[in-house]
């Protein structure tokens, strides 16, 4: 006759491991969606930093044109 193992048992076999490589994987998933979220928001400040200098260049030629 087997014995069957306990529910506690049952849990630390089984489903323990399995709590881990979930909570990795959801983990590791959270990491990608932020890192892509701050790669997203270094490329918008990139673009924005972009235009204010091209604007401060544009309105540099512009003053030094105007002073003639």
């Amino acid at each position: 006759m087997q014995v069957q193992p306990d529910f506690i048992t049952h849990l630390k076999l089984v489903w323990h491991p399995m709590l881990i490589m979930s909570l990795l994987v959801l983990g590791i998933r959270f990491l990608q969606n932020v890192m892509d979220l701050l790669a997203n928001m270094l490329d918008v400040l990139n673009e924005v930093i972009f235009f204010i200098c091209f604007g401060l260049d544009m309105s540099r030629i512009y003053v030094s044109s105007c002073k003639c």
